[in-house]
């Protein structure tokens, strides 16, 4: 027996230090010591058959990342995730899963645009200084054509913060003039532009992960 499927997880605290080949050897461990029984690429140097979306950059956080898996004995999409979760590290945590058939398109290749939320450790400066913030950092050649849309910012939900949100594209499209975001590059540019005002960036949260499909943002999820 066979059954696929595809989870969503947690890296934050100190785990958005770590590299993606120590998340891949963490959730690999924890998963064998969950005693959950994974399906094995053959060959010579057999290894197990997990399918990551992609990865956040070291040092941002993430509410997003995603993985295909293969398993060979029968379970719930509830009870994978609860055993897991029992055997992972601090900061990694399975937040989703759906089981799914076929063989659908891998996640490298279909995640278009990354929503980030950058945390800036003011109260809100007010709608128009806010965005001419946004727009003196979007204005930076480095990023013409990597930034699919950007938001006011708005106070966080304990009010500490202010929150910008920020969709980057995940690939690159000569026709549409569309590359890649790079939110770290970015988040150096825009420290030095915020610094001006006065601010500070706390933290940057990689929030999700979409598909783009006649304009429509759609999750790895929704695409199943």
């Amino acid at each position: 027996m066979e059954i696929k499927f595809r989870f969503k997880f947690l890296k934050e605290g100190s785990s958005k230090y770590l590299s993606h080949l120590d998340v891949i050897s963490v959730m690999t461990r924890a998963l064998r010591r969950a005693g959950i029984a994974l399906k094995y690429t053959e060959g010579f140097n057999q290894r197990p058959k997990l399918s990551f979306g992609p990865p956040v950059p070291l040092g941002i956080e993430s509410r997003a990342e995603y993985c295909d898996i293969t398993v060979v004995e029968d379970m719930t999409d509830e009870e994978f995730a609860s055993r897991a979760n029992e055997s992972l590290i601090g900061g990694i945590r399975i937040s989703a899963v759906k089981q799914f058939s076929g063989r659908p398109a891998s996640l490298m290749s279909i995640i278009d645009i990354i929503d980030y939320s950058i945390y800036i450790g003011s109260s809100y400066p007010g709608r128009e200084k806010s965005l001419e913030i946004i727009d003196s950092a979007c204005s930076i050649v480095d990023f013409k054509g990597s930034i699919h849309d950007t938001g006011a910012g708005k106070k966080s939900k304990d009010g500490k913060f202010w929150v910008i949100k920020l969709s980057g594209f995940a690939g690159t499209s000569e026709n549409m003039g569309m590359k890649v975001f790079r939110p770290v590059q970015f988040v150096e540019k825009f420290k030095e532009i915020v610094l001006y005002y006065g601010l500070d960036i706390e933290r940057v949260v990689k929030e999700e992960a979409y598909s783009l499909k006649e304009g429509e943002k759609l999750t790895p999820f929704e695409v199943l």
